[in-house]
């Protein structure tokens, strides 16, 4: 049973209470009965500040549902959805079900989690793993390999001074019926229907004994091992408590005769009553002396949301229910140590499939529950993973139960364990990335304007903002930028490359840098950024195209351990995917044997608009003064026609195909200014005497159309001719260059695989659609790098 926990107000809350903790009345326990450890890890004064790590080594549909919605991604209410582990890996096989798990295992979690749980204050982790990672029935149909992981974990734990509480979450045939159990039973246990069940659960916990509590492993990785949970939750109402007393009794003896350590041995309540086992294994409940047959903590599990009475209860009943449930912990202390082992800041059943796949909720009262609907208008589910549309009231009411439970689990209970502490959906743990943006010009702000209205399952969290080339937002903390207002906040002296540097590396976080400029000496800094691990996306060309040394310094860094990675589709084709398709088509040991391409939104409405399939008096200087008026070309008309633009795509493009082109400057580029209008000082005096030259563009023009072509400017990479060209060529009517419209891009790409060129064409030139490329860019890094 579980909810997950808002990062939000996990920051908020958790970590304020950590480091204020005086004013939640938080106590050392000096009037209860401890009984010490005789392990090095533990003692009368340790308080369990933990969160679980739940949906990773043993699956929950709610937890990480697009392992499940796979099985048909048309619909959460399908019956062809398994509703636990066991059915998802029956249904899937064990070759096509290991293969998922384990992407899965190796993504969902990793060493920078639990560098961020320590961050955060907290000083352990509960970690579910089910029997079947051990030993499994003959019959059953899990995959193995989630140990492996295990040990991983209690490494990353070791590294970052965790500790690990290894927690038994499922057992045969189920302990509760849970689909937290690795098998779903609709809430009926199994687990007692045959000794074999019994029997096996008894001798994984032996292996885990054996491998976990042994002096070696100790000693391997600093005393990690807090403590093993014999099982978790255990439906005590539907279960024989006799026998299960008995399988607690012996899972202990077990536990201290094969450890070489004194590890806590954790036994879940049961969902019994406060109390109920104070007297187990406690014959004196008086003795204060150490002694390995004390070493036992009690855990208790505890949520407000699986009953309609609590769900109608007010958040001040539900805080007075929370206080009545820690005093009764308390109570307990002086027989055996108490932590909350489960609790969550939830008021409600919404979180999609908690109560299962298919099942519906209390809160609104859907299959299997027939009570009536809760009687809130303070929170609607359809907009419960989407805090932004939640109530002043209900922010404000989790806010309060969140402090309580912090207050009255710490000053009545040996601590508190949260449950989970990510889930895929939720917006309580939302995956996500730093990103600094450098440029705030027309391709800059366009940017902002669209990140700061984008949806997407990665969060990323602009901590640095350049609005110009002095000025820049951002704190030292990597409080998120308003992109709202980011024209008007307060801003400081940008930090010099360097310093930005630090400043990025700093926060500890997966960080993409947006250059939005066209600035060369930002551009030569790329390749220290990707050695630093900062990813780069950006339409900033003149890195990908200045010498090839720098190309290869930026792309051979980017490929070591930890480079950052680096995505520039917009430097080509504005948002139209050119570089990532031949990209594939390399990668995949394709041949190309040419490119021929318009790359040019300014040079194409210029020709498109000169050169048609009909004769016609256009002149070549008013075509450029529209095209200029309508801001296709640059203020200095030049910059565009002298061709260099151009030929710094058909660089990166080469570069890409396997031609190891030098410089743009180093193959021939045509260019459409003449030769003695070069050096006018201004653009406005090459627009006055650019008519003179009409005549010149007329016949070429004219010579095409005799020969039923038209003129297009075209970049040209001929593998076979083994040359690398741009100019002015021409094209059969009925060729696709011919039949371009305004200012779109087109490019042809033929391949040993593909001998029919493959075309692509669309939007060359525009502020917005540059802009969607280089958030698509930034989208694509970040569902990499994201935690």
């Amino acid at each position: 049973m579980y909810v997950s926990l808002s990062l939000l107000l996990f920051n908020f809350c958790v970590v304020s209470a950590f480091n204020n903790s005086s004013s939640f009345g938080y106590s050392n326990h000096t009037n209860a009965t401890y009984y010490n450890y005789t392990n090095t890890i533990a003692s009368d004064d340790f308080v369990y500040r933990g969160v679980a790590l739940g949906g990773w080594l043993v699956l929950e549909p709610y937890i990480t549902p697009s392992l499940f919605l796979s099985f048909n991604e048309t619909s959460r209410n399908s019956s062809d959805i398994p509703k636990d582990e066991y059915h998802f890996c029956k249904e899937l096989g064990h070759e096509e079900a290991s293969a998922r798990l384990k992407q899965h295992w190796d993504t969902f979690y990793n060493e920078s989690d639990f560098e961020d749980i320590k961050n955060y204050g907290l000083n352990m982790v509960r970690i579910p793993v089910g029997y079947w990672s051990f030993q499994a029935l003959d019959d059953d149909p899990y995959v193995q390999g989630a140990q492996e992981y295990l040990d991983k974990a209690i490494e990353w734990a070791s590294n970052h001074d965790l500790k690990v509480w290894i927690d038994l979450h499922g057992a045969p045939n189920s302990q509760n019926g849970f689909d937290n159990s690795g098998l779903f039973r609709a809430n009926e246990p199994g687990w007692q229907d045959k000794t074999k069940y019994v029997n096996l659960t008894r001798s994984v916990l032996q292996e885990i004994y054996a491998k976990y509590g042994s002096a070696e492993f100790s000693e391997k990785y600093n005393d990690t091992i807090l403590g093993i949970e014999v099982l978790n939750e255990p439906m005590g109402p539907k279960l024989s408590m006799s026998k299960l007393k008995e399988f607690y009794n012996q899972a202990y003896i077990d536990a201290r005769e094969i450890q070489d350590t004194n590890n806590t041995i954790v036994f879940h309540d049961a969902f019994q009553e406060a109390g109920y086992w104070n007297h187990f294994r406690n014959n004196n409940s008086n003795t204060s002396s150490i002694t390995r047959n004390y070493n036992i903590l009690i855990d208790h599990h505890h949520y407000e949301v699986f009953g309609a009475g609590q769900l109608n209860s007010s958040i001040a009943e539900h805080i007075e229910n929370i206080k009545n449930y820690a005093s009764g912990i308390e109570k307990e202390l002086k027989y055996h140590p108490a932590v909350v082992g489960e609790w969550s800041a939830a008021l409600t059943d919404c979180t999609p499939w908690l109560n299962s796949v298919n099942w519906g909720t209390r809160w609104e009262g859907t299959s299997p529950y027939d009570n009536d609907p809760i009687q809130s208008k303070d929170v609607d589910c359809s907009n419960i993973n989407n805090y932004q549309k939640w109530t002043k009231k209900h922010k404000r009411d989790t806010r309060k139960f969140i402090e309580i439970q912090l207050d009255q689990y710490e000053a009545k209970a040996n601590g508190w364990i949260f449950w989970c502490y990510k889930t895929e959906t939720t917006i309580e743990m939302t995956k996500s990335v730093n990103v600094a943006i450098i440029g705030a010009g027309v391709v800059g702000s366009a940017f902002i304007n669209q990140l700061a209205n984008l949806k997407a399952p990665v969060a990323l969290n602009v901590v640095y903002l350049a609005r110009s080339s002095k000025e820049a937002i951002f704190s030292k903390d990597y409080q998120s930028v308003d992109l709202k207002s980011y024209k008007t906040s307060p801003a400081q002296p940008v930090l010099p490359l360097d310093e930005l540097t630090s400043f990025l590396v700093g926060a500890k976080k997966p960080t993409i840098l947006v250059d939005n400029t066209s600035n060369t000496t930002l551009a030569d800094y790329y390749p220290k950024f990707v050695e630093a691990g900062i990813s780069i996306a950006t339409p900033n060309k003149k890195a990908f195209s200045s010498d090839l040394a720098t190309w290869n310094d930026i792309f051979n860094k980017s490929a070591a351990p930890n480079g950052g990675l680096v995505y520039h589709e917009a430097t080509v084709g504005a948002g139209l995917p050119i570089i990532g398709p031949l990209r594939d088509l390399v990668l995949t040991g394709d041949k190309v044997e040419k490119i021929e391409g318009i790359l040019s939104g300014s040079l194409s409405y210029v020709f498109n608009t000169l050169s048609t399939s009909e004769k016609s008096d256009k002149k070549f200087s008013d075509v450029v003064k529209v095209a200029k008026d309508l801001g296709y070309l640059e203020p200095d008309p030049r910059d565009d026609l002298n061709g260099m633009d151009f030929a710094r795509k058909v660089t990166i493009l080469a570069r890409i195909a396997g031609f190891e082109v030098e410089s743009p400057s180093s193959f021939a580029v045509d260019s459409l200014v003449p030769q003695p209008l070069e050096s006018l000082a201004t653009g406005a005096e090459f627009l006055e005497k650019l008519p003179e030259y009409d005549s010149d563009f007329q016949k070429r023009k004219d010579d095409a159309l005799a020969e039923n072509k038209v003129l297009r400017y075209v970049g040209q990479v001929d593998f076979k001719a083994n040359k690398v060209s741009v100019g002015i060529a021409k094209y059969d009517f009925d060729h696709p260059f011919a039949s371009l419209k305004g200012s779109d891009n087109v490019v042809s790409i033929k391949t040993e695989r593909y001998p029919n060129p493959l075309i692509i064409q669309g939007a060359g030139a525009g502020a917005e659609v540059t802009a969607h490329g280089v958030l698509a860019d930034a989208i694509k890094i970040a569902e990499r790098i994201a935690n």
